[in-house]
């Protein structure tokens, strides 16, 4: 025999040599001031179950003040999320949740199987299984009746719904209705009666094997019907150790934690970088508008002063009418291609619509369609002249005038983003993954194939910018490895950046409006 090693911290256990070492592990008093069995620290009432509860108390807490701090990162950034169909997002989950509860409490209360598993049946003879086993559930017969016309024998419940969509025995085939069924021979019953069955909450952790005939009256008084421990408040199992289930739950809430801050952590960078790229898309907006604004206040300044301005639009539209196959282009900075299906868009527009504010908006929509969002379109129809619109240095590919007899259509885009139009683009195939371009590449070119699928993928399953982002770093991650991505998405044309990157993982690539810089951290 030998004292514990713990000795001096106060330990008085003098165990057998050969399980000092299991003690040593085990013991109380091994000096970090930790319980060698929970874990948990030490104090001089210590219970190691009070002890496992009290952290998964302080754990869910934690998890639920993360699981807020997302939400409010993330609640900028999405459209009517408190609201479900007119109704507080809130109270529709709440509702949801009672009619899930309903039906699970029905499906495990109400809703019985016919017959009886023979699993739980351990001393059932294979010639008693054979005999005793319903042909239509094939489980051991649950309250037995007998037909008149073959004197076979079914659950109740199984001939029964058998009978409601059919009017012959399953076994002979002959006509058979309800009225046709019996109580079973009183032997029959007496024998069934006698067949050791498990408990209904074995899975529990309930060891009892009984009768069939005391099956009911075990059930109600069976201390395992609980599905929760009464002491740990975990699931009961078969074996059930208090200290070993919070001990497994615990580690199981560490980690969804852990999860949890570094989720947090990734959604605070893509929200900051978002709203940086936000105030810049804003401020770009304005200037655009006041452009467009000043260019409306010359073209009716130009209409006023001409005694023949004010002309009624549908003559104005048969003037233009006669005169769709000689466009003038007075500005122009778009390419050959998309001059020509700009003007073929305005032609067709001025053909079906019977006023110029109708024109313009079908323009402007045909314009998004084609070439993304955002488009605008004046109607200037002073004979006069005509309105100006400036664009910006970093957008004069996005601007066109074209006059038609009197009116002169000036269609310019601004630097926002429409993103369910993106979407609508993909589904028509108006872009697609060819139309990406690569401004800088440090990829392999297997990886860029994965990385433009992806994108497109990322696009059409996302509300957000940072919902994009999002997508695109879990479907890399699936991808290649498990490994970490980080993945930045903003507008089109934003310059600037300093990264710390994985050798040969770095790209930057613009599809329609969006940038997306996709990389690996160094």
């Amino acid at each position: 025999m030998i004292r514990c090693d713990h000795w001096d911290n106060g330990c008085r256990k003098v165990v057998k040599l050969d399980e000092l070492t299991k003690h040593t592990d085990n013991c109380p008093f091994n000096g970090n001031n930790r319980c060698g069995k929970c874990q948990c620290e030490l104090t001089p009432d210590h219970d190691c179950v009070n002890a496992l509860l009290l952290f998964k108390c302080v754990a869910l807490e934690e998890i639920e003040a993360l699981k807020h701090a997302l939400h409010r990162v993330n609640e900028g950034q999405k459209l009517n999320s408190t609201m479900v169909n007119g109704l507080p997002r809130e109270r529709v989950l709440h509702v949801v949740a009672i009619i899930f509860n309903i039906y699970f409490i029905l499906d495990s209360k109400l809703i019985k199987m016919p017959g009886y598993s023979v699993d739980r049946f351990p001393e059932l003879s294979g010639e008693d299984r054979d005999e005793y086993m319903c042909s239509i559930c094939q489980e051991i017969f649950n309250t037995p009746v007998t037909t008149t016309c073959c004197l076979q024998l079914f659950c109740e419940d199984c001939i029964t719904k058998w009978l409601t969509t059919n009017t012959t025995c399953p076994y002979d085939r002959k006509p058979l209705t309800r009225s046709g069924l019996s109580k079973p021979p009183r032997l029959v019953m007496n024998t069934l009666g006698r067949f050791k069955i498990r408990c209904d909450y074995w899975a529990h952790g309930c060891q009892d094997v009984v009768k069939l005939d005391d099956l009911t009256k075990h059930t109600v008084d069976c201390r395992y019907k609980d599905a929760k421990c009464p002491e740990c408040q975990c699931a009961r199992t078969s074996g059930h150790d208090c200290i070993v289930a919070l001990l497994a739950e615990n580690k199981g809430l560490i980690v969804e934690n852990n999860v949890l801050k570094k989720k947090l952590a990734d959604d605070l960078v893509i929200n900051k970088a978002f709203k940086n790229e936000a105030k810049v898309e804003i401020e770009a907006l304005k200037q655009a508008l006041k452009r467009a604004n000043d260019a409306l206040k010359n073209a009716h300044a130009s209409n006023n002063s001409d005694d023949g301005a004010h002309i009624a639009d549908h003559e104005l539209l048969v003037e233009c009418r006669q005169k769709l196959s000689s466009p003038e282009l007075l500005t122009n900075t778009m390419d050959t291609e998309m001059t020509d299906e700009t003007v073929a868009i305005i032609s067709a527009q001025l053909t079906r619509q019977t006023n110029l504010f109708n024109v313009c908006k079908e323009i402007v929509n045909n314009m998004d369609q084609e070439f993304g969002s955002s488009w605008h379109c004046l109607a200037d129809r002073g004979k006069a002249g005509f309105a100006y619109y400036t664009p910006s240095a970093c957008y004069a590919y996005n601007f066109i005038s074209v006059k038609i007899a009197p009116v002169t259509f000036i269609i310019f885009r601004t630097v926002t983003l429409n993103l369910a139009n993106l979407k609508c683009r993909l589904d028509s195939n108006k872009i697609d993954d060819d139309d990406i371009d690569i401004m800088y590449n440090e990829m392999r070119p297997s990886m860029i194939k994965v990385v433009k699928k992806v994108t497109c993928e990322a696009i059409q399953s996302a509300a957000t910018l940072g919902e994009i982002a999002k997508n695109i770093n879990e479907k890399m991650k699936t991808k290649f490895n498990r490994k970490e991505w980080q993945c930045i998405v903003t507008l089109r044309n934003s310059s600037g950046y300093n990264l710390a990157t994985v050798p040969g993982s770095l790209i930057d690539y613009d599809l329609d409006q969006l940038k997306v810089i996709l990389f690996q951290a160094g």
